[in-house]
């Protein structure tokens, strides 16, 4: 640890730091008499390097899920820079005196492959029980209806329709509601839009109530309310109608 560069003092002082990381750090950084590291075990430790001596530990943000499902045994997987949709195979109902693995009565099948953007990589990704595909690249959201044509041929007859999006920025979080008549975005710039897709209409922005990034989004059951967790310990309820601030959840002291 160097002296202060306005002191004439110009030795080396070697500071005692305890690491308290279980694997290999990968990044520092000094602020102001703290040192942030970060390292393989995903947890970020700040130490405090004047004064008595004091150690932060930030918890590491789960990331984003990237296996979404969705109605006629539909799922979804998101890759670095592309996504596909499969449907599941299926199984008889099992007896009741059954164990063990079922034979399938139908297999997997791989419906579709939608690449990013060349260059451009996935940030997230989500699909509706109606069949509607939206996932986000570093360049834009883009949206996609996708087509079963099951006239007992199989695989499926697959058609893709494009579907005009609304949002102008990139998303990291998409979500659509259990009914399937609102896409809801966390924007890149940190704005929460939501979009109709029953009507075309200009999209409903949430009253945002913390500045806080938000890093976990959910809606409830009746496609009503939207709940977003914020990086500060906050949970914010608003109306998905109307994009208004409804409530917001106690916040603990985190020990």
């Amino acid at each position: 640890y160097a002296a202060d560069p306005s002191s004439q003092l110009k030795r080396w002082i070697h500071q005692l730091l305890h690491s308290r990381h279980t694997h290999d750090v990968r990044a520092l950084t000094y602020v102001n008499g703290f040192l942030a590291s970060g390292g393989v075990d995903t947890v970020i430790y700040v130490s405090k390097l004047r004064g008595q001596r004091s150690v932060l530990e930030l918890a590491p943000v789960p990331t984003p899920g990237l296996v979404n499902l969705a109605a006629e045994n539909l799922i979804q997987l998101q890759y670095q820079d592309y996504i596909e949709v499969w449907r599941l195979g299926s199984a008889n109902t099992p007896l009741d005196e059954a164990r063990g693995m079922l034979p399938l009565v139908k297999n997997r099948i791989k419906l579709l492959k939608l690449k990013a953007r060349t260059g451009h990589v996935i940030l997230c990704s989500t699909i509706s029980n109606e069949g509607i595909i939206a996932f986000s690249d570093t360049k834009g959201v883009r949206l996609f209806k996708l087509n079963l044509k099951t006239d007992g041929s199989n695989p499926p007859l697959v058609t893709l329709d494009h579907v005009d999006c609304r949002f102008a920025q990139p998303a990291h979080h998409l979500i659509f509601t259990p009914n399937g008549n609102t896409l809801i975005a966390v924007l890149t710039t940190g704005v929460v839009q939501l979009m109709n897709m029953i009507a075309v209409e200009s999209n409903v922005l949430l009253q945002n109530v913390s500045s806080s990034q938000i890093h976990r989004i959910a809606v409830s059951p009746d496609s009503r309310h939207v709940a977003v967790a914020t990086l500060d310990h906050g949970v914010h309820i608003y109306s998905v109608q109307s994009g208004q601030h409804i409530c917001s959840c106690p916040i603990l002291v985190s020990q």
